[in-house]
């Protein structure tokens, strides 16, 4: 008498006749499943992504045929059984043209739904193609890439703009800084070269010590006569010599 052990739950014996569990062995994705887009993003580079958007496109596509053919299916099935109430006193032939009739109208749309698939999915292929055309142009001016927003046409060109406007504006503060600093240095070279001048008329007239007669007026004359010939720097230590004088004398 033997036993029948289907069912008990306890598996089934293997090929030296001792049953055990059946073991459960870790399934690889089927071959229909999409890899997590997250890890796509890391994985692949541009031109693999782009690809990998174009696949996943025309497996759309084919689902949505896949949808559209089963409906018309279903719709054969009933306008077959409309006609075939609805010309039940026409005659034969009558009653085959018009169930043809339908079939080909609904095949015209059908067609016609694949036509507009197929063109909507090569208008996004035209369309990444020239986003990323234009984002390389960007790059290929000097833009970095982060510094860009491909979201929209409008929104790339604005983010282009924005960069090379705040790059402007920066190398503007630049130059202004540095002509600040060389007009500064300008400034006390010829304050400095002013007073080296001075310094020497006094030695030349023996009063290194003091006001010299004259020196007053003479930088009064100076100032009056030639303050628009006179740089910055000449006009600013003439002023002070001028008010080093009125001290000493006030003194």
């Amino acid at each position: 008498m033997t036993t029948d052990n289907q069912g008990t739950g306890a598996g089934t014996p293997d090929a030296a006749g001792v049953s055990g569990p059946v073991s459960q062995e870790p399934q690889a994705p089927l071959s229909g499943e999409m890899v997590p887009r997250s890890r796509l993003d890391g994985l692949m580079s541009s031109s693999q992504k782009r690809e990998a958007q174009a696949q996943r496109e025309a497996e759309q596509a084919r689902q949505e045929l896949a949808e559209v053919r089963a409906q018309v299916e279903q719709l054969r099935y009933v306008q077959t059984m409309f006609a075939q109430t609805q010309f039940a006193d026409l005659p034969p032939e009558d009653r085959l043209q018009a169930r043809l009739d339908a079939v080909e109208n609904q095949l015209a749309q059908e067609r016609a739904r694949a036509t507009n698939a197929e063109q909507e999915r090569r208008r996004k292929e035209r369309a990444e193609t020239i986003r990323e055309q234009e984002v390389q142009r960007f790059i290929d001016q000097g833009i970095p890439r982060d510094a860009l927003d491909d979201s929209s046409p409008d929104s790339l060109k604005w983010s282009a703009r924005a960069y090379q406007i705040e790059q402007r504006s920066l190398q503007a503060e630049k130059l202004a800084k540095e002509a600040a600093e060389t007009a500064s240095r300008g400034v006390e070279s010829a304050v400095q070269r002013t007073r080296t001048e001075l310094g020497a008329t006094r030695v030349a007239t023996g009063t290194s010590g003091s006001t010299p007669p004259g020196e007053l007026e003479e930088i009064n004359q100076r100032l009056r006569s030639g303050r628009r010939r006179l740089g910055s720097g000449d006009t600013l230590a003439l002023l002070q010599r001028r008010e080093e004088i009125q001290q000493q004398q006030s003194s």
